[in-house]
């Protein structure tokens, strides 16, 4: 477009030189008349014939070849500017006047920027002027010009001002009309100025008067420049743009690299209407149909359409200054200059305006475009949308306006009303980015730093990743302009704020620049709709819902310590930030091949997130969601396992994509659910580099069960919860609680102060895919254990079981149980009840009602040292001063007083050893449970009607018998009596055996036997 600006400037030094032609020529072609006395001497003619001889000797270079044969001896006429040259002339009367031919030269006024080029007008056929009254040139009557004609061909020369033919001018036409105030032709015109050329036809020019009026001493009214310049029929208008820095060719500008000037291509001009220039209102335009070709020999054209093409001017500073000079003589001679004009503003206008720039893959429509030269400003606008498109981004609105702040560096940018934009990120290709908003588009200057704020409905939407809809998106950039080490213009994203409703002002404040994220006010919510309403929506393939507020922060990774010893600097987390393959960035990276088997909904007050960009890739190092937080895990496809279920007040996670992200959640209480595990707590933390899970303070823990405590199958799968107080440390496998701990089921109760569970499999919590439900396989309580339990078949409780210790380890998976003492188990049931199914048996066939049906026998059982137990085979062994009561009861409430055998009842006995071992056994034939007990080490047996004592002593409850044995020093002893009061007899033998319903005793190996008193009848 500066080559446009060359080219129009060149016609106004023309048209400046066609109007001083015509209107300073005949004036000077003789001086005025002279009175018959006053002859020059001899002398004097010699003198100027020396002084013609010499300007001719001047004006050797501008004199056109084929002119200086015609002017071999002209006559030369000169003012300041001007120098008339010319063989002859004729006066034609009534004020008409032929020269024949005429060689004008105009040489401009030197400016601040050096000697100007000057032109040369040569019209061999000469010229015809007409005065308003008939020229007497003897008496120095000369009258005002009226009119005038440059007969045939007329050429307009310029050699420019610098060495070659780069700036040389060249114009061809003929048969130019003079009048008073406008010179025309109706001919065809050809230019040229260096390479670039052009023509037309049916040329007007419109010149403008001296303000002041006529001189002193001059009746004429001097032309001071021209008032408009047209060309009515533009045929073409070619421009060559210079391979050198085309400041050196303009005389001044801001230069440009080399570079930049040597990939330009020319440029043409053609348009149906009139090409006109004003100098006084500083504009040309281009009318009807105006193509503006950038030409391309190695391939497509670029190319602008539109119905008229206007450029605007305005004077450069150096004229500025001198048209505010005092003195008004240069003022007014200065005013014919206007090669001291430059190009302020470009606008096409069209319906519409077509902008196609296949070179650069770029095209752009619309019904104004204009561009501020000096602002460096383009608007692309119109009463519907306007659209611009460069390669695969493009972008419509109703208005764009962009401000360039030079080459390699950020600009403005600013949309008013609704409009979307389109396009691809280099390092994601084939993934599309649409974005939408309502209100506004811009980008502007902030601080130090640039902002990019979208306003009014915004909608965003990256192809594969999701759909991100808000009130408000504002980001905040950093430039980093080319330079030493940067080839090219680097923008990297500071911060970035989503937001649901309107900011006060145009740029809402940033977010904090702290190194932790910031703790929030809390944000006002609205009670009036139990639906919660979020201004900012997320849907993405893997993550969807709704928040009210988005702060993020970009920053580059940990840089490497300066020195050993000093940590690097960096943001929190960063010298651990993972890689992609890391689950959290699995997730967001699915492989679109691979069906999708759950998403996630979030919802929340505020999320804030940092993110580390590695090579243009941004990397998740830090979220947190804050605000009434919901997490829930949406199954897309049929799953037995739990889907996670969160709930809190927060949840943060710091090294988000790494193998060591540590995620925790904070709530009043915070829950998770999922994967068959439950947590309630005030925090709950995740550490997946430690694979560690904890809770500080009370919370609470579920987890499902298909067998009770004691690793018992249940009849219907049920759950285990545990509740404490002070700690919950989990490490994937085994989990300890600590102080007051519970864990209670639907039939059973465990208390004890800590509680350590292991789990049959590890969970690995970086693992984003599913895993296997935890099952328990070992139990450790210490700090005193009591548990309680009960049985149900049918709704009617079968048993009540009691179980108090210092320390207890169950080990389900093995089916051991052990525990520390002292310590005391109490076990109630129906005497005759049937046992439950066990693993792997037979179900056996029902059984008629039994007469001690309704009985209850209680076994209650206390020990010092330890407790070791069978649950496979049903069996537990007491150690170290067993004491135990083993009798009837009335109730499920009732209990045996191990301190008062009187108050067991006539089939009531306590029994003390060294150690005891209880087991449960199925009765032959009946199918029913029956007690089997072994007692070793000084064992007494009391019954209100027998005592036994003991090295072994064997009870079979189905059998009803109780075997005593010696240890081979010391026999076997009974005493016993058929009914209370009866008389006693004694027994001692190495092994008796004694029926206690039947009072039937038999020995073995007898020692001794004793009958005090005589039986009752």
């Amino acid at each position: 477009m500066a080559r446009l600006i060359r080219v129009i400037t060149s016609f106004a030094a023309v048209s400046t030189a066609y109007c001083v032609y015509a209107l300073v020529a005949v004036p000077l072609i003789e001086p005025p008349a002279r009175s018959p006395q006053s002859r020059p001497a001899r002398a004097d003619r010699g003198r100027n014939a020396s002084r013609v001889d010499a300007g001719l000797a001047e004006l050797e270079g501008l004199i056109p070849p084929e002119a200086r044969q015609k002017l071999e001896h002209p006559k030369i006429l000169e003012s300041d500017q001007l120098k008339l040259l010319l063989c002859d002339y004729k006066n034609l009367g009534d004020g008409r006047v032929r020269i024949q031919p005429c060689l004008l030269i105009y040489r401009p006024a030197d400016g601040a920027e050096g000697a100007a080029a000057p032109v040369v007008l040569y019209a061999p056929d000469g010229a015809l002027m007409r005065f308003d009254r008939p020229l007497d040139l003897r008496r120095g009557n000369i009258g005002q010009p009226v009119a005038g004609r440059l007969l045939g061909e007329i050429t307009i020369r310029s050699p420019g001002r610098q060495p070659g033919p780069h700036d040389d001018l060249e114009i061809i036409t003929r048969d130019v009309q003079l009048t008073g105030d406008r010179i025309s032709t109706q001919n065809p015109v050809r230019f040229r100025y260096g390479a670039s050329f052009g023509s037309g036809r049916n040329l007007e020019i419109t010149l403008r008067g001296d303000e002041d009026g006529p001189r002193a001493g001059r009746e004429s009214l001097k032309i001071t420049g021209i008032e408009l310049f047209e060309v009515r029929q533009l045929d073409r208008l070619h421009l060559e743009f210079p391979t050198a820095n085309p400041a050196a060719v303009a005389g001044g500008g801001q230069a440009a690299a080399p570079s930049d000037w040597d990939s330009r291509r020319p440029l043409e001009i053609t348009c149906r209407g009139p090409f006109r220039f004003d100098p006084v209102r500083q504009f040309a335009t281009f009318a009807e149909h105006v193509d503006v070709l950038q030409l391309n020999p190695n391939g497509p054209v670029d190319q602008i359409n539109c119905e008229r093409l206007t450029i605007h001017f305005s004077r450069s500073r150096q004229g500025l200054l001198e048209l505010s000079a005092p003195n008004r003589a240069a003022r007014h001679a200065d005013r014919s200059r206007e090669a001291s004009l430059q190009v302020r503003e470009i606008e096409a206008i069209g319906n519409p305006v077509i902008v196609r720039a296949p070179t650069r893959d770029a095209e752009a429509r619309g019904e104004r475009l204009a561009y501020d030269v000096q602002q460096e400003q383009i608007v692309l606008e119109g009463s519907g949308d306007v659209f611009l498109r460069q390669g695969k981004n493009e972008i419509r609105a109703r208005s764009v306006r962009y401000r360039s702040k030079g080459q390699g560096r950020l600009g403005e940018l600013f949309s008013r009303g609704p409009g979307w934009m389109r396009g691809a990120l280099a390092e994601r290709p084939g993934q599309e980015v649409l974005v939408r908003w309502g209100q506004r588009f811009q980008l502007q200057p902030y601080e130090e730093q640039h902002v990019a704020s979208l306003a009014g409905g915004v909608e965003l939407n990256y192809a594969g990743i999701g759909n991100l809809k808000a009130g408000e998106i504002h980001c905040w950039l950093f430039e980093l302009p080319a330079g030493p080490g940067r080839e090219k213009l680097e923008v990297k994203p500071d911060r970035m704020l989503v937001q649901g409703h309107e900011a006060g002002s145009a740029t809402p404040a940033a977010p904090s620049r702290q190194r932790s994220l910031p703790r929030p006010l809390p944000a006002a919510t609205d009670d009036r709709d139990s639906a919660p309403q979020y201004a900012v929506e997320i849907d993405s393939p893997q993550v969807f819902g709704g928040v009210n507020r988005m702060e993020v922060w970009f920053e580059e990774p940990a840089r490497p310590a300066a020195a050993p010893g000093l940590p690097a600097a960096g943001p929190p987390g960063g010298t651990a930030a993972g890689k992609p393959g890391t689950p959290l960035a699995d997730q967001l990276e699915a492989d679109p091949a691979e069906p999708l088997q759950r998403r996630f909904r979030v919802r929340g007050q505020l999320v804030q997130s940092r993110v580390l960009i590695r090579e243009r890739r941004g990397e998740l190092s830090e979220l947190m969601l804050e605000g009434d937080v919901e997490l829930d895990e949406i199954p897309l496809r049929q799953a037995s396992e739990q889907p996670i279920r969160v709930r809190g007040d927060r949840i943060q996670a710091i090294d988000a994509e790494s193998p060591n992200t540590n995620i925790s959640v904070i709530g009043r209480p915070a829950q998770f659910s999922g994967r068959g595990l439950t947590l309630t707590g005030t925090n709950i933390n995740v550490n997946a580099g430690t694979n560690r899970l904890w809770i500080d303070g009370s919370g609470q823990m579920e987890l499902p069960l298909d067998r009770d405590l004691k690793g018992e199958p249940l009849a219907q799968p049920g759950t285990i919860q545990v509740n404490w107080q002070q700690r919950m440390d989990f490490d994937g496998q085994t989990a300890l609680f600590e102080e007051a701990v519970t864990a209670n089921t639907a039939s059973e109760v465990l208390r004890t102060e800590t509680l350590e569970v292991r789990f049959t499999r590890p969970i690995q919590f970086r693992q984003a895919g599913s895993q296997p439900a935890p099952d328990l396989d070992r139990l450790t309580c210490r700090g005193g254990v009591l548990f309680e339990g009960r049985g149900f078949e049918q709704a009617a409780q079968v048993a009540w079981q009691q179980f108090e210790a210092e320390q207890l380890w169950i080990d389900r998976t093995r089916g051991e149980i052990h525990a520390q003492g002292p310590g005391r188990v109490t076990s109630i049931r129906p005497r005759v009840a049937e046992l439950p199914l066990r693993r792997g048996a037979e179900p056996h066939r029902a059984l008629p009602p039994s007469a001690d049906a309704a009985k209850l026998a209680c076994l209650d059982v206390r020990f010092q040292d330890a407790l070791r137990g069978d649950i496979g085979n049903r069996k537990i062994v007491f150690h170290d001063q067993v004491q135990c009561v083993y009798g009837d009861l009335a109730s499920w409430q009732s209990r045996l007083d191990i301190h008062d055998p009187d108050s067991l009842g006539e089939a009531g006995v306590k029994l003390s050893a060294d150690q005891l071992a209880v087991a449960e056994a199925i009765a032959p034939l009946t199918g029913r449970q029956s007690v089997e007990l072994e007692a070793q080490g000084n064992v007494i047996a009391e019954n209100r009607t027998y005592t036994a004592r003991a090295s072994r002593m064997t009870y079979s409850e189905s059998k009803d018998l109780l075997i005593l044995e010696g240890n081979g020093h010391v026999p076997a002893e009974l005493a016993h009596q058929k009914f209370i009061g009866g008389p006693v007899l004694t027994s001692a033998a190495r092994q008796i055996y004694f029926w206690p319903s039947t009072k039937s005793v038999k020995v073995a190996d007898g020692r001794s036997l004793e009958m005090n008193g005589i039986d009752r009848p």
